[in-house]
């Protein structure tokens, strides 16, 4: 008997970039992180993952849409925690804090002292919320392989 074929396409919240020098796509990561320090940065959330505490924020360059970086977001005290967990993608912010200097992981970290929302983002239609199907495990039971798309890596990889 044939085993079962399961498509999976994976899509979690937090960037997978891993930077090997200080320039990221055009970017100069060291000039963007005394930026952070001194006036805070313009951008958008690429993605807020409430339940696992983990946040993205997209810088953008302002003359260039394609020149961008994924910076993860930690709060440094309980009140820019609350703030954050308010977000959804697309939302418009300034950030402002500091890059951990000390972060083990190679994608840049911003240790957040405030945020303010510039405007949340509005999709500009209304629909009901997309309601998923599938129930794990339940759903993989039975099957034989797995083929899947990986959007970026949580945590430990």
């Amino acid at each position: 008997m044939v085993g079962k074929k399961l498509i999976l396409f994976c899509s979690l919240l937090l960037a997978s970039s891993v930077w090997a020098t200080d320039i990221i796509n055009g970017i100069d990561l060291d000039q963007l992180g005394q930026e952070l320090v001194a006036h805070g940065l313009h951008g958008w959330i690429h993605g807020a993952a409430n339940d696992l505490s983990e946040y993205v924020f997209t810088y953008r360059d302002s003359n260039d849409f394609f020149k961008a970086v994924q910076l993860s977001m930690v709060a440094a005290n309980p009140q820019v925690s609350a703030k954050l967990t308010s977000l959804g993608r697309n939302d418009e912010v300034t950030v402002y804090g500091q890059f951990i200097a000390d972060n083990p992981s190679r994608q840049k970290h911003i240790l957040l002292s405030d945020l303010t929302v510039v405007k949340k983002f509005d999709p500009g239609i209304s629909s009901t919320p997309f309601v998923r199907q599938t129930q794990l495990p339940r759903d993989l039971m039975g099957m034989t392989e797995l083929v899947g798309r990986v959007h970026a890596v949580a945590a430990d990889g």
